[in-house]
């Protein structure tokens, strides 16, 4: 499986003449992809909205929705989809001009998740990648990529802005201050709301519920892994 999805990213790295010598994969650091919510994250992934614009392209189809960023692990054997939100805006410029008790504020919430739509997005993801491995000089038959595909972990990440209070992460007192704030209240409501809509849908394509996660949070757990897969 290593084989496999190394052989993708030498392929989809490569420059295509149907592309104008351009790769169907570019690398670019988090910071830098548009509408990152991590100013100073620099990590690098595969800018998978630039992937799909041209995918598109290619096939002279109108534009997909697609996750924004993805992350493959060969010695893993797992691709994960990464779609950013800016949660401070919506804390910010929408939840609190909603008065009114914690319930009304919840529902606006998972309204909020629900235009998201995240199933149209890991859908038109999963068809982009579908159309990558298809490519004639992709080299490997439909019914093999369809049987190595079923052994390959995908998971779904939703990157946000927010300071999260998830495993370690974070000292007690350091949650005890956030609650203690207006701020930290709302990020409380909001991170509590959002992992209970995504901990109770079922999502096509992808082999675990889908993680609300923090930059900081992206940062420690891909420089653990990166550590171990060097």
């Amino acid at each position: 499986m290593e084989a496999f999805l190394q052989r993708l990213i030498d392929y989809a790295t490569c420059r295509f003449s149907d592309l104008d010598n351009q790769p169907l994969f570019t690398y670019k650091k988090i910071k830098d992809i548009d509408k990152s919510p991590c100013e100073s994250l620099e990590l690098l992934v595969i800018d998978y909205d630039e992937t799909k614009r041209k995918v598109c392209q290619l096939i002279g189809i109108q534009e997909k929705k697609s996750c924004d960023a993805l992350f493959i692990w060969p010695k893993l054997n797992r691709i994960d989809f990464i779609e950013f939100k800016s949660l401070q805006k919506l804390r910010d410029y929408e939840l609190s001009k909603i008065h009114g008790d914690s319930e009304k504020k919840k529902r606006f919430l998972v309204k909020k998740m629900d235009d998201f739509g995240i199933q149209t997005k890991l859908n038109d993801s999963y068809f982009i990648l579908q159309y990558i491995l298809a490519r004639k000089d992709f080299g490997i038959k439909k019914t093999e990529t369809a049987a190595l595909e079923k052994t390959i972990e995908q998971r779904y990440f939703l990157l946000v802005d927010l300071e999260l209070t998830e495993n370690s992460l974070y000292s007690f007192g350091l949650m005890t201050e956030l609650l203690a704030s207006d701020e930290g209240l709302q990020n409380s409501l909001i991170q509590t709301t959002v992992e209970s809509y995504l901990d109770h849908k079922t999502y096509n394509f992808i082999t675990q519920k889908p993680r609300l996660i923090s930059c900081k949070g992206l940062f420690t757990e891909y420089s653990s892994l990166l550590r171990e897969c060097n």
